[in-house]
């Protein structure tokens, strides 16, 4: 059986033993990292077939995950954004207004150059 202990910018694969006494209960298998999501041949190597199968099903779930952050980020903006007004209203002192400021001017200028088909950088 394996466990998959995620971390900051890797994924651990831990294989967990029930059956046999003279092994550790617990033994590191390999990482995935984060910024590849790819099942490095160490660990592919180290893996039974069946590890290997559930290993590259993680990896696909990540993969997944992973390309849907833009559009649940975009989706959460208006909410955001009306924390940060009222942060801005209420508690920033006048850096913090200069930098919230600019960030949402250059945001509104982005998207009127993506409305006239503008292709941004």
């Amino acid at each position: 059986m394996l466990q998959f202990q995620d971390r900051p910018d890797r994924i651990r694969v831990v294989r967990v033993n029930h059956e046999d006494a003279s092994l550790p209960p617990r033994s590191t298998v390999g990482v995935i990292l984060k910024r590849d999501l790819a099942v490095p041949a160490k660990l592919a190597a180290a893996a039974t077939p069946g590890e290997l199968a559930e290993i590259e099903a993680v990896v696909a779930h990540y993969r997944r995950a992973a390309a849907l952050e833009p559009e649940v980020r975009a989706a959460s903006l208006p909410s955001l954004l009306r924390e940060v007004m009222q942060y801005y209203h209420a508690v920033a002192d006048g850096t913090e207004r200069t930098l919230i400021a600019g960030a949402i001017l250059d945001a509104a200028r982005d998207i009127r150059r993506a409305e006239r088909g503008a292709v941004l950088g």
